[in-house]
């Protein structure tokens, strides 16, 4: 998780910390409840998560890769494609980016008891 929030911290540092919105969101289409819960609140607090949460999140996960990407909830997981395709569906800084994305991660976590030590104290 640590290793994860450093990478984080740096494809936001790259971007300098641009926190748009609109066109630099993530898509929202059947995003898992939670985030809305979360985004009502000011992004404070930890919604409810309920025991689907893991099918919400990679099906959302699986809608917004790019379409070459050829991933489906249904599908097993493989290794990510790093070529030179168009990434841009992905390249989202700043709060309604990937913010969110390790937000959702960090509830699954400390919901389904795996953890959720935060080395920063006050990440989502």
């Amino acid at each position: 998780y640590t290793a994860l929030l450093m990478t984080f911290l740096e494809l936001e540092k790259s971007s300098g910390f641009l926190s748009g919105k609109g066109s630099a969101s993530l898509s929202s289409k059947d995003c898992p409840p939670a985030i809305y819960w979360w985004i009502s609140r000011a992004r404070t607090g930890q919604p409810p998560i309920p025991k689907n949460f893991g099918m919400l999140f990679w099906s959302w996960w699986c809608g917004i890769q790019p379409a070459w990407q050829n991933m489906s909830p249904s599908a097993s997981f493989g290794a990510p494609q790093h070529n030179s395709n168009d990434w841009s569906l992905l390249d989202k800084p700043g709060k309604n980016g990937f913010w969110s994305v390790l937000s959702m991660l960090k509830w699954w976590g400390c919901t389904n008891g795996t953890g959720c030590d935060d080395p920063f104290g006050t990440l989502p």
